[in-house]
């Protein structure tokens, strides 16, 4: 049996600058990507941890999150899925990754992005 293989993309989606309620009780303004001067970059991904069960399945997940200003992922929301058995498995990985944040006039910004995660069967 050939093990599971993963791919994750990151792509950036069109976001206005809003602002989003957080866990902390403080608002965060989330800026477009496209208007930062410095763009996150992944430092950390992290595949997800299939178990045995659902190592046959295939499907793509696309996860909408906000970047953090310190650089976590934040707010995940499965954006679209092809199976939702996988749902889960992309949100759990998703949030463990890290990222060097965007930067908008010298400042440390919130940004929204998305991320498809793909699961390739045995």
């Amino acid at each position: 049996m050939k093990p599971l293989r993963y791919l994750a993309a990151a792509a950036s989606l069109a976001v206005a600058a809003v602002t989003f309620p957080t866990s902390t009780a403080r608002a965060v303004e989330i800026f477009n990507i496209n208007d930062c001067e410095v763009k996150p970059q992944i430092v950390k991904s992290v595949q997800p941890d299939v178990p045995p069960n659902l190592r046959n399945q295939s499907g793509t997940v696309k996860v909408a999150f906000i970047i953090s200003p310190e650089g976590r992922p934040i707010n995940l929301e499965v954006e679209q899925s092809t199976n939702a058995a996988l749902d889960d498995l992309a949100l759990a990985a998703i949030q463990k990754w890290t990222f060097t944040p965007a930067e908008r006039q010298g400042t440390r910004v919130a940004v929204k992005t998305m991320v498809p995660v793909r699961f390739k069967g045995a």
